[in-house]
């Protein structure tokens, strides 16, 4: 045990030391050069029976408890919009930031069918990126994997309770290392196309979360708790898009010391740092007339120790929702492998 300790310190050491050498070159270091594509413009969303919000703006004299509840309500509207609409989908591109110059982009994808969710997560060090490859090898439980997940309401694990299943393959080290995380392949157009390889990946149940409607329970798009009581701070805006519609932009920033304890244990477990905390949570939503979400981004950020090295990070997320008025956003065979991965 003592020898696998001072191994880590050194290898912690070593990595301090070779982050604090490469810093000092700056743009050239974190320019990197990211393959991900623009996310599609979500399309304006009301079907048969959706009626627009009546929702009264705030203004500059609007106590902000006020503000605070009708942000909390707009974002439980939206939630509830999304577990009851029968087909639906969101991509995420999201980008992990660590000792403010390490930098490792991912991409998720999720459609659901009724009651068939599919979901993919692909974590991607840039490997023209010196800084990016060095966060991907170093990170603990590694930062470099691919992952499908699978569930409907049919889907139980040995016990008989209603579970996700899912395929991980990654790059880490020692034990977390299974089979080859993915990379991005760049086509002679310039375009890119993400490859992954799933031999020997892990394969194992998770618990079933709550999406669709004949489930009991809130959807939720974050983990964080979204509430009277944990927002801090909040704004509401309005922009008109024309033909009565338009959508909501509620800026809002989240109370760091209410941060829901599974959700703190699993950033200390996956950062390996027993002091782990949040310290900044910044979130701005946008959720159509119609109480539909439109996207909503997030900047996270955390801080702790591991050893004898301080930790920090920042985690920005941008997800943007489509609904049936795109149904390409809808076809599983639309993203990579998607059918061929995510099934029981």
């Amino acid at each position: 045990m003592a020898k696998k300790v001072r191994k880590t310190v050194a290898i912690l050491v070593l990595l301090a030391a070779v982050v604090t050498a490469l810093v000092v070159f700056g743009s050239y270091m974190t320019g990197g050069k990211d393959m991900r594509g623009d996310l599609d413009a979500p399309q304006y969303v009301k079907f048969e029976g959706d009626t627009v919000l009546d929702i009264e703006l705030p203004t500059e004299e609007t106590p902000q408890e006020k503000v605070i509840a009708l942000a909390a309500e707009l974002y439980a509207i939206a939630c509830e919009k999304y577990k009851n609409a029968e087909r639906a989908a969101f991509n995420v591109q999201y980008t992990s930031v660590m000792f403010g110059s390490m930098s490792v982009p991912g991409e998720r994808y999720c459609v659901k069918d009724g009651d068939k969710r599919y979901y993919l997560d692909f974590s991607i060090p840039d490997a023209d990126n010196l800084m990016s490859s060095l966060a991907g090898a170093f990170a603990p439980s590694g930062s470099h994997y691919a992952e499908a997940v699978y569930t409907d309401s049919t889907l139980v694990d040995e016990n008989g309770d209603p579970a996700m299943i899912s395929r991980k393959a990654y790059n880490g080290s020692g034990e977390n290392k299974k089979g080859k995380g993915p990379e991005y392949i760049e086509n002679e157009d310039g375009t890119a196309v993400i490859s992954a390889n799933w031999d020997n990946c892990d394969v194992k149940y998770l618990p079933q979360i709550v999406y669709y409607a004949d489930q009991e329970g809130d959807f939720r798009h974050t983990d964080h708790e979204v509430s009277e009581d944990t927002i801090l701070n909040a704004s509401i805006t309005y922009t008109e898009t024309g033909d009565g519609e338009g959508y909501y932009t509620v800026d809002f920033e989240l109370d760091p010391n209410k941060v829901p304890q599974n959700l703190l244990d699993s950033l200390r477990a996956s950062s390996e740092s027993p002091d782990a905390h949040y310290t900044k949570l910044v979130q701005s939503m946008t959720i159509w007339n119609t109480g539909y979400f439109r996207t909503y981004h997030a900047l996270d950020s955390w801080e702790g120790k591991r050893s004898i090295m301080k930790l920090s990070s920042d985690l920005d997320f941008m997800t943007t929702y489509y609904y049936e008025n795109q149904p390409e956003k809808l076809d599983i065979n639309n993203y990579p492998y998607m059918a061929e991965m995510c099934h029981k």
